[in-house]
């Protein structure tokens, strides 16, 4: 249903006028066929499709992720700050968190169970709110509606109702859907520097993005399940680059204006 929903969305909203961007803090330009309101309002029908199946949950550990997440959210730049974002915990052993564009960021109480900090929680959310926010969806979006075969003489064409599924992974649905599209190396990398920014300026140690992303890392290859690496994969190159982009940083945790550290233990 929601495959059909967002088909028929985009026939009725696409715009063929591409837009040209540069992506906050990064620099880098990029060229999108989505228009930002466009890029929410999908967004947000695939966070209230989503949430209506899943259990949200609310107790000490919901309180922890929200704090986390405003204190991130807070930091956001451009006008994607001026979104309103929100974190919701929901129940699930899934190692899995969802940021979408509409300003829906999704933790899965599976990721809870194998990080050790606070830090380590903010680095994969700060991670995955940094593909939203530099609109890494709307990207591969406009890469996906030019495959071949997706396009007729007459204009936009998608004739495939299961490529519906395909747009909801393009915009960030991670494994939510059990459809697995990992982002490029470029956004990887890019998601990795703007998450670390976030983070930092947020007032957490961004020397925790590496070991989250080693930990998660760990649960990926000891459970066999569908987890937040199936989408955001892990390299030796890439955990490098990690550890090489921690002094340029550190120069924002310098300046927060309060500082966590690694913030409380998450597991004894």
């Amino acid at each position: 249903m929601l495959a059909r929903t967002l088909i028929l969305t985009l026939l009725a909203l696409f715009s063929w006028n591409a837009m040209a961007a540069k992506v906050p803090w990064s620099g880098r330009k990029q060229t999108v066929q989505v228009p930002v309101d466009q890029e929410v309002e999908l967004a947000g029908q695939l966070a209230t499709e989503l949430l209506a199946e899943l259990t949200v949950v609310e107790d000490e550990r919901a309180t922890l992720v929200n704090q986390v997440a405003q204190r991130l959210f807070a930091q956001i730049p451009g006008k994607a700050g001026d979104r309103s974002w929100r974190a919701v915990l929901v129940d699930g052993d899934g190692v899995e968190i969802v940021a979408l564009p509409d300003g829906s960021v999704i933790v899965h109480t599976g990721m809870l169970s194998v990080l050790n900090s606070e830090a380590e929680l903010a680095a994969i959310m700060a991670h995955t709110i940094a593909h939203a926010f530099a609109r890494h969806g709307a990207e591969r979006i406009t890469s996906s509606l030019l495959l071949p075969g997706l396009l007729t003489t007459d204009g936009l064409s998608l004739v495939d109702p299961q490529y519906g599924s395909h747009i909801m992974a393009d915009l960030g649905a991670g494994t939510s859907i059990g459809v697995v599209l990992p982002f490029s190396r470029k956004h990887e990398e890019e998601a990795d520097l703007l998450g670390m920014k976030l983070m930092a300026r947020a007032g957490y140690d961004p020397r925790a993005m590496g070991t989250a992303v080693a930990l998660v890392s760990d649960a990926f290859g000891d459970s066999g399940r569908l987890t937040w690496l199936s989408t955001h994969p892990v390299s030796s190159k890439r955990k490098q680059r990690i550890t090489e982009s921690v002094p340029e940083v550190q120069k924002d945790y310098d300046k927060a204006e309060n500082q966590y550290g690694l913030g409380v233990r998450l597991n004894p």
